[in-house]
């Protein structure tokens, strides 16, 4: 029997196809109401297994059907360009699919008789016919290999024996080994098709993309080993949320130690932009620097405002919290708190600060960034001209990021190792404007990926006795204290988090959804007019 005959030409076989496939959809129709928590354990097994040979005789079947149509010409008729676009019309499925099915459909009719014979009796699937359309007849001289009996039947026996992913490397193997010189090319092409699109959506970005295969090797490897490197336990995060981070912690660097266009007067960096009264809002709605949320004449933190939702920001407890001097009489070595709560009455009706694209910043976006960026002021007169363009400054000069670095050596969040090229000074705000000039102790070295945390989680950092205290807005310690004073590690190749990269911690989730603002590496930049307003 042909593979594409769909009449059972058996003795006794009755009715039309048609009429057997609408009995067969009638059928169907009484299963889905099926309770499938009402059967066993090895009912449901079977059941699965069942679906899965209706599911690739009926393959086989749809295969059998789009042959025919392309042999009729009837897809053309209502002035569809393609055959895949009219089966697009009649399934609604994808272009992507749609593409496959009719490549498949062709495959098996015109080059793989076996292969169509184990899909139609359920040995194979679609999947592994995929495979097989895909690596073989896109080479010329492996489809002229295939049509050799023998060596048909070699493939379909490994892929009755494997499933379509491992077969899938089993035939990309024996391709090389047959034609190793198309093995070349196909690894040329593909790498002047490789690309990857980041494109704003809502709420954050999406990002799509192809490499090819050492193109992947390369990436995945580089992002596994900051995402290790960064790894501690109870952190919570998915594979693809740590790889996720290593891609954001990768371009922080890469903009912040000026590798790329190094000779560039202005080199790679994000633009944000504010108003002079956003900037002192986000100053004003931020946790005084000894008392936490108690920055506007409150007698305890139990009175501090609070955040969207009823939550109360900033330090919480306040008996977690220790006691503090007052801000008047602060001095260089006494305790102080940065914290990164916001007191949102104060920032309702202020103006956004903004992306180049004129995309919003979230409050505590923006506090983020104003940690560690370069402020550069821009006055504008009447229709937007350009008065006057200060030079860009840091909270932190070049000389006190280097005390930073060299008393903190790397990220001083609990449980992290990061090296300071993967971080930047985190910073109280209200220092700013409250205790004049920037002191050293005012900053605390934290990576690219924890800086963004403390901001989106409210987490207070606090300076008693030489020793950092994590706290989180409930009052609770996330570790006990940790001296400012790390002993350095005992050689440069030891590896703080050992933990296997795939192996997943419970906990809070978090992600790493920050950009870049210039962290500080001891170099200054040369400034000139006409430079936009950045940090």
């Amino acid at each position: 029997m042909a593979q594409h005959d769909l009449i059972d030409q058996r003795p006794g076989a009755a009715g039309h196809p048609l009429e057997q496939l609408r009995d067969l959809v009638h059928s169907l129709e009484d299963l889905v109401g099926l309770d499938a928590h009402a059967l066993s354990s090895a009912e449901l097994t079977e059941g699965i297994g069942l679906v899965e040979q209706a599911g690739r005789r009926l393959a086989h079947i749809e295969s059998s059907l789009i042959g025919a149509v392309e042999s009729s010409g009837t897809w053309s008729l209502d002035g569809h360009r393609t055959l895949a676009t009219w089966l697009r019309a009649r399934t609604s499925a994808s272009k992507a699919a749609t593409a496959v099915t009719v490549r498949n459909s062709r495959g098996l009719r015109h080059h793989l008789p076996h292969a169509a014979k184990s899909l139609a009796a359920g040995r194979i699937g679609a999947d592994h016919v995929s495979v097989l359309t895909r690596h073989v007849l896109s080479n010329p001289h492996l489809v002229d290999l295939v049509a050799d009996p023998e060596t048909e039947t070699m493939l379909v026996a490994h892929a009755e024996q494997h499933d379509a992913s491992n077969f899938d490397i089993i035939v990309r193997r024996w391709a090389t080994q047959a034609d190793p010189a198309a093995a070349d090319r196909a690894w040329q092409d593909p790498t002047r098709r490789e690309h990857l699109a980041i494109s704003p959506t809502m709420g954050g970005w999406h990002l799509v993309g192809w490499l090819d295969e050492a193109s992947g090797h390369v990436v995945r490897t580089a992002m596994d080993a900051i995402a290790g490197s960064q790894r501690q336990a109870g952190d919570g995060l998915t594979i693809a949320e740590r790889r996720a981070g290593a891609l954001v912690t990768a371009s922080h660097k890469m903009l912040t130690d000026g590798s790329v266009t190094p000779n560039a007067r202005i080199r790679p960096h994000i633009t944000i932009t504010a108003t002079l009264e956003t900037v002192r809002a986000i100053i004003e709605a931020s946790e005084h620097p000894l008392t936490g949320p108690d920055a506007h004449g409150n007698d305890t933190p139990s009175d501090a405002s609070t955040a969207h939702g009823g939550q109360t920001f900033g330090t919480g407890d306040a008996s977690a919290q220790p006691a503090l001097p007052d801000l008047s009489t602060w001095a260089p070595g006494d305790d102080h708190q940065i914290g990164t709560g916001l007191d949102y009455q104060v920032l309702k009706g202020i103006e956004p600060a903004t992306f180049s694209d004129r995309s919003p910043l979230s409050p505590k976006m923006l506090a983020r960034f104003l940690c560690d960026s370069e402020w550069a002021r821009v006055i504008f007169g009447p229709e937007s001209t350009v008065l006057d363009v200060g030079r860009a400054q840091r909270i932190h000069p070049a000389n006190m990021v280097r005390a930073v670095i060299a008393r903190d050596q790397h990220c001083q969040y609990p449980g992290c190792q990061s090296p300071p090229e993967y971080g930047e000074i985190h910073h109280a705000l209200q220092w700013f404007t409250h205790s004049g000039p920037t002191d050293v102790e005012h900053g605390i070295l934290l990576c690219y990926h924890h800086h963004t945390y403390v901001h989106k989680h409210d987490i207070t950092i606090t300076s008693v006795g030489g020793e950092w205290i994590f706290t989180r807005p409930s009052g609770e310690p996330i570790t006990p204290r940790v001296p400012h004073t790390w002993t350095p590690d005992p050689s440069p190749n030891t590896q703080p988090n050992e933990t296997p990269l795939d192996q997943d911690d419970p906990g809070n989730r978090s992600g790493d959804n920050s950009a870049h603002s210039d962290v500080t590496d001891g170099r200054d930049e040369p400034e000139g007019p006409g430079e936009p307003t950045e940090w």
